[in-house]
């Protein structure tokens, strides 16, 4: 056994990313067959018994017409599960590159002060694809949206530093020598 482990050669990971997930009204691809993704999120099973669930909801809606099920399958789920495989590539690149970043240490500091002090309006990524059933898609755009708050307050603290030392210094220039 120790032989085969040490003598196997590692294997690529890959992520699929089909469109549409089905063909006509006759095939429909669900889970990894659909939506392979990488481990970095560890989202794939979840993803599969989403599709599982959003499919009993279709089929609720359209009396169980799978003729138009199947086609509505592939518009409502796509974006959404495309979404997630590249939340899951940015989530290893994050693992891989991030974690020892000052920068990136205090953003997580942050984003869990600010979910402490919001937590229905700010919630980390990460939160929000593993603990929520927030739509991907949606999860990456609220990202952005925080990431511009903090971007347009960190602006607007150093606007008001900077006014703040041109302040105090026509208050004071008596005092500066040049």
């Amino acid at each position: 056994m120790i032989k085969i482990f040490f003598g196997a050669q590692p294997l690529p990971l890959i992520s699929i990313k089909c469109n549409p997930y089905n063909y006509t009204d006759k095939v429909l691809l669900m889970g990894d067959a659909a939506h392979a993704m990488v481990p970095f999120y560890g989202q794939g099973m979840n993803c599969g018994f989403e599709d599982c669930s959003i499919l009993d909801e279709l089929l609720e809606q359209n009396n169980n017409s799978i003729k138009k099920v199947i086609p509505l399958f592939s518009e409502n789920r796509i974006e959404n599960c495309h979404a997630m495989i590249d939340l899951s590539m940015y989530n290893y690149i994050e693992m891989r590159d991030l974690v020892n970043s000052k920068t990136f240490l205090m953003r997580k500091t942050l984003d869990t002060l600010l979910n402490t002090l919001f937590p229905r309006s700010w919630i980390p990524l990460y939160s929000m694809v593993a603990f929520t059933r927030i739509p991907y898609k949606k999860c990456i755009n609220d990202r952005k949206w925080q990431d511009l708050m903090i971007s347009r307050s960190g602006k607007v603290c150093l606007l008001a530093f900077f006014r703040g030392v041109f302040v105090e210094f026509l208050q004071n220039r008596k005092n500066f020598y040049f």
